[in-house]
Parts: structure tokens; C-alpha cells; sequence
């Protein structure tokens, strides 16, 4: 492992060139370009002399372990027309100075744990994680167009991924870890969250309470895969948010209702299941629970009280042991099962959460 520093301003960063890469900071050129075992630094020394400076990418993906944008004393461009980047180790973007144009898929390879993921507020487009025993922290907010975990753990590490297209899962073992994290589905469509390869994908809640939120303004998917996720799942758009599949959620709940009305609706045939339920709509934005299709849909809690109210409810069967109580201001629509159209009983509103 070696570390290698950009110099002399904007180039062109291949696999052949050496000219702007030293073995220290503001050194010679010459040395040689970065294998995958080593480290790269863009620093206050990478543009002696310049205002701005722009780094190419050319011949994808460009290598690295350690990849360090900071104390930039210029403004850098990391470009690349389909070019990618793959990181072994850890990423740092700085906040300011700092631009991504290149246009290819981020990689983090890593085979260990102990990895950080540092973009600050720069938005980058794809982003794969596929390292087997791998495992990243985000160190700050992540904006990217698609994520796909393949193989490891992202620890989101109480910061939001926000995904502007999808995320994604790939065949591999892989984890992610809330700790008060949260999961940001912001496009519409039926893969805006598609979990396509659920074998061996797990969820971790850690400490504080993980979320994942779908929140485009128009029609989306959620494609649970019939795994375990250890987190809340949110409607938080005006769009209806579909459920396939036989998924357990740690809670579910909807922040769009106090703009307008929406709808969470889930396969027909399939079970979801609740440790908690704190979904409802509001006085004239009533929230819709129901199937896709014309035919039933479970929903399933195994103790204690269910207390809703604004809902909208047909085709749905609550079951599981608990008491599902959708409120006095919801709405019978047909064919329901097991759901009691009342508040509950008074001393049973374990659902609801009071704030001094």
C-alpha cells in the first residue's frame, strides 16, 4: 500500500499517465498511478498555482483504496463521461470546492469492516456496495441516483441515503444497519425500493429508530422480497404506496397526512407484519388501506392495541392477537375482518405516544 497525491492542477487521470501523481504532497511527478491497494490525496498542493482544476477519469473505473478530497485550496472537478470509480477503503468528498461530473457507478469493494462513506452534501450518481465481509458507515448524508447493495453491511449510522431512482438489492450477503438511519425512496414506479435478491439480506435496527420512506408525489412500489425489516416503514407521499409480498416491519406509519390524502395498499394473498402499527390519516384526508386487487389482504400484530383513526379500510383481514381498532372517524369500505370500527377501550391506546 502506497499514497499517491494529485499535483500540477487539471489532467488527465488513467492507467497509464504519471504526470500529476507524487508520493507527497506537492512533490515531484512521476510515481505511479494508484493501484487498488493505494491511497489517493487531492489537497491544498493538487493545484499550485490555478483557481480550478478538473481531474478526468478515463478508462473505467479508476482504482483506489483510500480515496481523500480535502483541504482543497482551488475548486476541483472529478469528471468522467461514463466513467466510474472504485473504492477499497474509505471516501471522503469535501464540502465545498468539491464537484462530481462524472457519470459512472461509485463501487465500494471493501473486504473488511471500519469503512466510511464521506460525501457532504455532493450528490453522486450510482452506488454499489459489493464487498464480501465488507463493511461502511456513512459519515454523512448520502444523495445518490440508485444504491444497490450486493454484498455487506452499510451502517447509515443516523444519516439519510436518499435515492432520487431506486434502491436495490443483488445476490450476495448484505446488511444494513439504521442506528436512527433512514432509507430515502424519492422516485415513483414499481422498483422505486426492490428488494430482488433477498437471500441472505438482513436488517439491523441498532440504536434510535430506522426508517424507510417512500416519498414521491405519484404512484410507488415497495418490493419487500418477504424479509425482515427492522425499521419503519413510511408513506410519506402523495402517491400510493404499494407492499408486495409477506414482510415483517417494526412499525409502519404516514407523515403525508397532514397535506392531503394517500394510500398504503398491499397484495392481495399476502401477510404483513407489524410489531407496531401507527398509520392514520386526518380529519378530511382520510388514509387508505386496502389491496391492489379485488381480494383480501392480512395484516398481522401479535399482542397488544392497534389504535388508528382516518382510514379508509376495505378487503383487509387484522389478525395476529392483537386489538385492531381503526377509530371512530374511519370509514367500513367492505369485506373486512377482525378490524373494530371504534376507538379503544379506554387504557388501551398503547399505540399512541405522549409527549410533556
Amino acid at each position: 500500500m502506497a499514497d499517491r497525491y494529485w499535483i500540477l492542477g487539471t489532467g488527465t487521470w488513467n492507467s497509464t499517465t504519471t504526470t500529476n501523481w507524487s508520493t507527497s504532497s506537492g512533490g515531484a511527478g512521476g510515481a505511479s498511478v494508484p493501484t487498488a491497494s493505494d491511497n489517493v490525496f487531492f489537497d491544498a498542493n493538487s493545484n499550485v498555482g490555478v483557481t480550478a482544476f478538473t481531474v478526468t477519469m478515463a478508462i473505467s473505473p479508476r482504482v483506489c483504496n483510500d480515496f481523500t478530497a480535502s483541504g482543497l485550496d482551488g475548486t476541483m472537478t472529478l469528471a468522467g463521461l461514463g466513467m466510474g470509480l472504485t473504492v477499497s477503503g474509505s471516501l471522503t468528498f469535501q464540502a465545498t470546492n468539491f464537484t462530481r461530473t462524472y457519470t459512472g457507478t461509485t463501487t465500494f469493494n471493501a473486504t473488511t469492516t471500519g469503512r466510511t462513506v464521506t460525501t457532504n452534501g455532493v450528490s453522486i450518481a450510482a452506488v454499489t456496495f459489493n464487498g464480501v465481509g465488507g463493511g461502511w458507515a456513512l459519515g454523512s448524508a448520502l444523495d445518490c441516483t440508485t444504491l444497490q447493495l450486493s454484498n455487506g453491511t452499510l451502517n447509515l449510522a443516523g444519516y439519510t441515503a436518499t435515492q432520487s431512482v431506486r434502491f436495490t438489492t443483488a445476490v450476495g450477503t448484505k446488511n444494513v444497519t439504521f442506528n436512527g438511519g433512514t432509507l430515502l425512496c424519492a422516485n415513483s414506479g414499481t422498483l422505486s425500493f426492490n428488494n430482488s435478491a433477498p437471500s441472505n439480506f438482513t436488517t439491523t435496527a441498532g440504536t434510535g429508530v430506522g426508517t424507510i420512506s417512500m416519498t414521491a408525489a405519484t404512484a410507488k412500489t415497495f418490493v419487500g422480497g418477504g424479509s425482515t425489516f427492522n425499521c419503519t416503514i413510511n408513506q410519506g407521499g402523495a402517491g400510493a404506496l404499494t407492499i408486495t409480498g409477506s414482510n415483517t416491519f417494526s412499525n409502519i406509519t404516514n407523515t403525508y397526512k397532514t397535506t392531503g390524502a394517500t394510500s398504503i395498499l398491499f397484495t392481495a394473498a399476502t401477510t404483513s407484519t407489524f410489531a407496531d402499527w401507527n398509520a392514520s390519516g386526518e380529519t378530511t384526508r382520510l388514509l387508505t388501506i386496502g389491496s391492489v386487487t379485488a381480494a383480501s389482504h392480512t395484516l398481522s400484530k401479535a399482542s397488544g392495541t392497534v389504535s388508528s383513526d382516518f382510514l379508509s379500510i376495505s378487503r383487509s383481514t387484522a389478525t395476529g392477537g392483537a386489538g385492531w381498532y381503526a377509530g371512530a372517524n374511519s370509514t367500513d369500505g367492505g369485506n373486512n375482518t377482525g378490524w373494530i370500527f371504534t376507538a379503544p377501550p379506554s387504557g388501551n391506546n398503547s399505540n399512541f405516544l405522549v409527549f410533556f
